[in-house]
């Protein structure tokens, strides 16, 4: 890595010290010169790029492992490599949970338990499918106690950073062009480089697709699936010196989902989606002679939008509602338009007291504002009497609100028997101030009173270097998500009747997670095994009251997750000294003991947690040429998963169905380098053309038995059968 690359990484990892790298994700694309530097893993530890302490467990996907698979938004990343699970409920549209921590429905992170964070600030969403990666520089998650440099939620769960191209690591110009099954069509063209003290890089990527097809033995197309995307990048850079060590930078970012189908929970044929997603960074970087003392101040605005076109026509209620008020005229028009906006500052300095101690403290400061409208029109003939049916007129998803957050963290590494042995510790305490403001029919239960809340959270580390490129680790880290006012007070209402009502009684949700891992890096093996253990304390969800259609949210005194996590790699070339080639078998996976919850009232779930895989695994071999032509070829394996009695009203038969069965598929891909200035690359994903979903309880096929009256005409979800993808790179 050069030294202008390790100098933009400060600020995005809030001027950390040199504590990079846990353990690599064997997806990694890594050549010989690569495997031979580390890359610094920032979310883990908020660490610069320096030496490898390997306190925590990480996944890496660099520049090469994102060109590799070209995902079509961060969720197939992941997904695609076994990290997490994910609920695809649109194609912009994305649960995401690690170790039991989950994004919020929708992916509002104000709720979420899992920070997502753009260039190591808040992205202002947890919906991991608004966000694109064909700017991306490099994409970290972390697992289990991450810094506390970064949020007060960082060890509940995970944490996901998105780091951006810039001019000194994406040099050049380049044009890419993808084409694929299902009329899918993406085109980039993006420009970077460096003149003296001035750097730049700007990308443009737009992309489309149409409904796409389920696969074997399915009902064919899967209906309201189409979808059309953007990411705009403009990213410029000035030295202040000539060093470099002191620095300006602005990015300015967009990426949009539009018009994308929505089947949705009701398998929609008509429910749109708009989400975007814009923000300016101005991040300022220094350093005092010698580098003993470094700082950034990171100043960012984001704007997220999410427009939710779901009318509903006829009514479709569900077992509730009663059969006699299926098909009833509904409404015509049903337009959610949500606006997050964020202000923030991050304040970071690290200073090094002795060669062998390394402090980082720093200041983050945020303000943030809310604003949701929502537009109704209703058919003729409605409600027509249907005592379910809600009013026209109705409140947003979300009330308006306004909260204000300041926090104050330090975190210390000192460095034993020649940095064999790390010892790290840090705190943060961060208050929040938040309230809701007036919105538009809110209901009798709002409330505008200011709620405050402080925490305090810990992240306690260790690494060992038993032999040369073998360490043992372990860390404990504390978690904390202050409910908020919206969860407290309001109350809304969908448009198939239910109700979701706040709970002025709800307490906060905390958490205490734990983990021990040794890695290894010996010749042509790399090899990763990790034990964790995650407690999370009263998480919010929303459950049923006695009256019908009614929910509100309450608190499961506690969630106990634990597991086995494993990454691992062998170099056969490497072994038989084939100089010039890789043919490489990996395996990636998790295997959970437990994941139940106490007090959990899931209908038919066994006291199981929801929405979390009982084990995943990414089994693979890769190899080629180095710098001339590559093949890999992977198997993704997952499940099973438990819903809660989520067939209730759209079937006929009288047993319930809560667990989803696991699935598994094959993909691959190849690239060939044809000239200096041009390559080709192909792929195909589930090649054997299996029909199955991660979530869904009633597949996209004839006899699924879905009612089509207590849907909106769908006859269950799947996910794309096998499809083709191929494109070329010209450099120029």
């Amino acid at each position: 890595m050069g030294r202008k690359s390790a100098l933009r990484l400060l600020p995005l990892s809030l001027l950390g010290w040199g504590l990079g790298l846990g353990a690599l994700s064997s997806r990694e694309a890594r050549g010989e010169e690569a495997a031979a530097v580390p890359l610094p893993v920032v979310t883990v530890t908020g660490a610069a790029p320096g030496g490898s302490a390997g306190t925590g467990t990480a996944a890496v996907y660099d520049q090469a492992a994102i060109e590799t698979i070209r995902p079509f938004n961060l969720t197939d990343l992941l997904s695609q490599n076994s990290f997490g699970f994910s609920v695809n409920y649109s194609p912009g549209h994305t649960l995401f949970n690690i170790r039991g921590a989950l994004t919020a429905a929708q992916g509002w992170d104000d709720v979420s338990q899992i920070p997502v964070l753009v260039n190591g600030r808040r992205a202002g969403t947890a919906n991991i499918g608004k966000l694109s990666t064909e700017d991306a520089a490099r994409v970290e998650v972390s697992r289990g106690p991450a810094s506390v440099a970064y949020d007060s939620t960082a060890s509940m769960g995970g944490v996901v950073n998105l780091v951006t191209k810039d001019g000194t690591t994406a040099p050049g110009n380049r044009v890419t062009g993808t084409f694929g099954s299902f009329d899918r069509y993406t085109g980039q063209i993006e420009s970077g480089g460096k003149e003296k003290a001035f750097d730049w890089y700007v990308s443009a990527t737009g992309s489309t697709s149409g409904n796409y097809t389920s696969g074997s033995g399915s009902a064919g197309t899967m209906p309201n699936t189409a979808y059309d995307r953007g990411n705009l990048n403009l990213t410029l850079g000035y030295d202040l010196d000539a060093t470099g060590a002191n620095r300006i930078e602005v990015i300015v970012r967009h990426d949009g989902v539009y018009d994308a189908g929505h089947p949705g929970l009701t398998y929609s044929l008509t429910d749109t989606d708009t989400r975007m997603n814009t923000s300016v960074d101005a991040i300022y970087t220094g350093a005092a002679t010698g580098g003993g003392l470094r700082w950034s101040d990171h100043f960012y605005y984001v704007q997220d939008v999410d427009i939710f076109d779901w009318p509903q026509n006829p009514f479709i209620g569900l077992a509730a509602s009663g059969a006699g008020y299926y098909g009833t005229p509904g409404v015509l028009r049903d337009r959610d338009a949500r606006t997050q906006n964020l202000a923030g500052d991050k304040i970071a300095f690290t200073v090094e007291p002795t060669e062998s101690n390394t402090l980082l403290a720093g200041v983050d400061l945020e303000h943030g504002w809310l604003e949701n409208t929502r537009s109704r029109v209703a058919a003729p003939g409605y409600p027509a009497a249907n005592p379910f049916a809600p009013a026209v007129n109705l409140p947003p998803t979300e009330y308006n609100n306004e909260s204000y957050m300041a926090a104050v963290y330090a975190e210390d590494a000192q460095r034993f028997l020649d940095d064999r042995l790390v010892l790290q510790a840090g705190g943060r305490f961060q208050f929040t101030n938040a309230k809701l403001l007036g919105t538009e029919y809110q209901t009798a239960s709002f409330d505008s009173a200011a709620r405050n809340a402080g925490s305090g959270t810990y992240r306690v580390a260790s690494a060992y270097e038993v032999r040369k490129g073998w360490k043992l680790r372990a860390s404990v880290g504390t978690g904390f998500r202050a409910v908020t006012p919206g969860e407290l007070h309001s109350a809304t209402q969908q448009g198939n009747g239910f109700t979701v009502s706040g709970n002025p009684n709800l307490k906060d949700e905390y958490s205490l997670t734990s983990e021990y891992g040794v890695h290894g890096e010996e010749g042509p093996l790399s090899a990763d095994l990790a034990y964790f253990r995650n407690t999370i304390h009263n998480s919010v969800v929303s459950l049923p009251t006695a009256t019908p259609l009614v929910y509100t949210w309450r608190n499961i005194d506690r969630e106990k997750i634990s597991g086995l996590e494993a990454a691992f790699s062998y170099d056969l070339a490497r072994l038989g000294k084939w100089a010039g080639y890789r043919l490489e078998p990996y395996a990636t996976g998790s295997k959970l003991f437990q994941f139940d919850g106490e007090g959990v009232p899931y209908a038919l779930s066994d006291s199981h947690m929801l929405k979390i895989d009982d084990y995943q695994a990414t089994l693979g071999l890769r190899g080629g040429k180095i710098g001339k032509w590559s093949s890999d070829w992977y198997a993704v394996w997952s499940g099973p998963s438990y819903e809660s009695a989520a067939s209730e009203g759209y079937t006929a038969d009288s047993h319930l169905i809560s667990q989803v069965p696991s699935w598994w598929v094959l993909n691959m891909r190849q690239s060939y380098e044809v000239t200096a200035s041009l390559s080709l690359f192909f792929g195909i994903n589930n090649l054997l053309d299996r029909d199955y979903d991660p979530a869904s309880l009633g597949l996209n096929r004839a006899n699924s038995g879905i009612l089509p009256k207590a849907t909106a005409g769908g006859l269950g979800s799947s996910a794309p059968g096998r499809e083709f993808l191929g494109g070329f790179v010209v450099s120029f």
